[in-house]
């Protein structure tokens, strides 16, 4: 017996991490529907603006600049850290502060709900965050990564979104605000998604994920560049990639960079590549995933990646017009059970 119990412990402390990250992506996936509940059905993109409570732009105070605030930021009264996010509001008022000025204290603090159990940090500071929501294909995050013909119509008109709607669920709603746009800096429309928006059913359609090499929940001013916030959708989103189809015409099985496959490379993410914005674990073979219909399931990483891509969209129409969109594709695939879990 004296042999056996270390063994028996052995076995069973990967499932108690399996059930407690599982739990997390629950109780995440009922915060982010706790927060639509509350703003007429629309989930917080991706990155955010946050209002301090004197209603002006929050300022990072540890950088003094202009700054969005994540997913995770909006969600914090709805995740019992009501007293975090008041922080947050108050984050940079000097002028509330008593003379001589105090050191303004940080709001960014380490969050347990946000780390797997099975991907720990080595220490309980900072802002590491396990868990990514699904952002869909990579925003476009400037009318000169389009083609010169699409490039010349974005920036005579107001242009087009930064993403579809369709191509996932959460989206950039900074950088087109108009609290931080200015007429020098031409960006495109943000997109507001809403529940009724998830056309395909729900329990098909990925809300979140985890993701080993994300990054931290909270964006820095200086280091992630106010033009081009590529990496913010790699630090808190997970993508799919839009070459699914194979030059024979069939749907791939395996992209065609193998970071970009589930649970491909792990660990070896630099928070700047988005071949790594995509679902891993430490799980053996499996990655938890929270759907838009709240069911939380652990994922096969064998899936085909055009199954992966698939869950990841959240409408099977055509593709719009005027965008190399590959969603028609995809719409011609239906899904079974078997193909989510081979």
């Amino acid at each position: 017996m004296a042999m056996l119990l270390p063994s028996i412990s052995w076995v069973r402390e990967p499932v108690g991490y399996g059930n407690t990250c599982r739990n997390n992506a629950s109780n995440l996936a009922k915060a982010l529907f706790s927060y639509a509940n509350r703003n007429g059905g629309r989930l917080p993109g991706y990155i955010n603006v946050l209002r301090r409570s004197d209603r002006s732009l929050y300022v990072d105070p540890e950088t003094g600049k202009p700054t969005p605030v994540s997913w995770v930021v909006e969600i914090l009264s709805d995740i019992d850290r009501q007293s975090l996010y008041e922080h947050w509001q108050r984050a940079h008022e000097p002028e509330k502060l008593p003379k001589p000025a105090q050191p303004i204290v940080s709001p960014k603090l380490y969050i347990d709900l946000l780390i797997c159990p099975s991907d720990p940090a080595s220490q309980k500071i900072g802002t590491p965050l396990s868990y990514v929501v699904n952002t869909g294909l990579p925003d476009a995050s400037l009318a000169t990564d389009l083609p010169k013909a699409e490039n010349a119509k974005a920036l005579q008109g107001p242009g087009i979104p930064r993403d579809w709607p369709a191509n996932g669920v959460f989206f950039d709603n900074y950088t087109g605000d108009q609290l931080v746009t200015t007429p020098a800096k031409r960006r495109r429309p943000m997109v507001f998604n809403r529940m009724e928006l998830v056309r395909r059913p729900k329990d098909k359609v990925i809300l979140l994920t985890e993701n080993v090499d994300a990054g931290d929940y909270t964006l820095d001013a200086d280091r992630d560049s106010a033009d081009d916030w590529r990496r913010a959708e790699v630090n808190l989103g997970a993508t799919w990639s839009a070459d699914i189809v194979g030059p024979d015409g069939q749907l791939r099985k395996r992209p065609q960079s193998p970071a970009l496959h589930l649970n491909e490379r792990t660990g070896e993410g630099n928070g700047q590549d988005m071949n790594f914005a995509r679902p891993s674990s430490r799980h053996p073979g499996l990655i938890n995933v929270a759907y838009v219909g709240q069911n939380v399931q652990s994922l096969r990483d064998t899936i085909d990646y055009f199954v992966y891509a698939k869950l990841m969209t959240t409408d099977d129409n055509p593709m719009h017009p005027g965008t190399r969109d590959p969603i028609e594709k995809l719409g011609a695939a239906s899904l079974t059970d078997a193909d989510i879990n081979p």
